[in-house]
């Protein structure tokens, strides 16, 4: 008798339950370390870009949301891009190390920018809004890990992950026109902020996701 070789399918694989466990406890980590810091990334939706949180993230809230932000966006895009075959773990990891080096050339480039043009207190204040809005969407991109994992129907359904990506690239356009629309010359920076330092470094990020999964 011909013994079939066990494959792990996205459906199936030992690690992915294990993967998810462990970015929700950094979840857990980002609000133990940081009280309320969830409920104020919440609230952020609707306030003001200029607005200010009353007390900064510590280091520790800051390194926590950071890991389960690149983590939870690797694996989601390693779940949107799988079709068919082994879900192996090495993709995830080599997607994680991609988003986290995009992640550290974005805010090296966030702060040059805001040295050289003087824009330090705007940017500073986006910058903070954004991510705190990137947090609540990598909060909806790991249930839709859950979703797709015990749905096998969903299985290679980008539309989902596309959907949440939208919302959040609306969200932060809004925000930034709310807050910092003044003249014809303020829209052309906004834009191009948005362009450069929003859409490329996440649409940089899915064509690798895509490579690195379809090719390994």
């Amino acid at each position: 008798m011909i013994s079939v070789p066990h494959i792990e399918t996205i459906n199936s694989a030992v690690w992915i339950p294990w993967a998810v466990l462990l970015l929700t406890l950094l979840l857990g980590l980002t609000e133990w370390t940081h009280q309320g810091y969830i409920g104020s990334c919440l609230r952020s939706i609707f306030a003001a870009p200029e607005r200010r949180y009353e007390d900064s993230p510590k280091i520790l809230t800051r390194f926590f949301s950071v890991v389960f932000c690149v983590g939870t966006f690797a694996l989601s895009m390693c779940t949107a891009y799988y079709t068919e075959g082994r879900f192996s773990l090495a993709p995830f990891l080599l997607t994680a190390i991609a988003t986290l080096v995009v992640v550290g050339v974005r805010s090296l480039l966030v702060g040059v920018t805001a040295w050289v043009f003087s824009f330090s207190g705007d940017l500073s204040a986006i910058r903070i809004h954004t991510w705190a809005l990137w947090v609540i969407t990598s909060i909806f991109l790991l249930a839709g890990v859950l979703l797709v994992v015990h749905v096998p129907s969903l299985t290679g359904n980008r539309w989902l992950f596309g959907t949440l990506l939208a919302v959040y690239w609306v969200v932060v356009l809004w925000k930034i026109f709310r807050g910092y629309m003044r003249n014809v010359l303020s829209i052309l920076y906004i834009l191009i902020y948005f362009v450069t330092l929003e859409v490329l470094p996440v649409g940089g990020l899915l064509w690798m996701a895509q490579k690195i999964v379809t090719n390994i």
